[in-house]
């Protein structure tokens, strides 16, 4: 999905990640656009979007799109 995402015309991905540990630290390297915070704790999904939402706004991001492990995407 990220590839796909990329290839658009997506400036910036933040990834907030809520998780124990910083793992997925890892995809930083995947692509200069991608924005990695990690929350030594898990401060919930409403804020951990907040904190992607007022970053995006500090960078003057025209668009701002959700995406979590509820959403899906069909090809096509």
């Amino acid at each position: 999905m990220l590839d796909c995402i990329l290839k658009s015309c997506v400036n910036k991905i933040y990834i907030i990640d809520n998780s124990p540990t910083d793992e997925l630290k890892v995809i930083r390297n995947y692509s200069e656009h991608i924005i990695y915070i990690f929350n030594d704790s898990n401060v919930g999904y409403g804020v951990a979007h907040n904190m992607a939402l007022r970053k995006s706004i500090e960078e003057n991001v025209d668009y701002h799109v959700v995406i979590n492990p509820d959403i899906s995407f069909e090809k096509g």
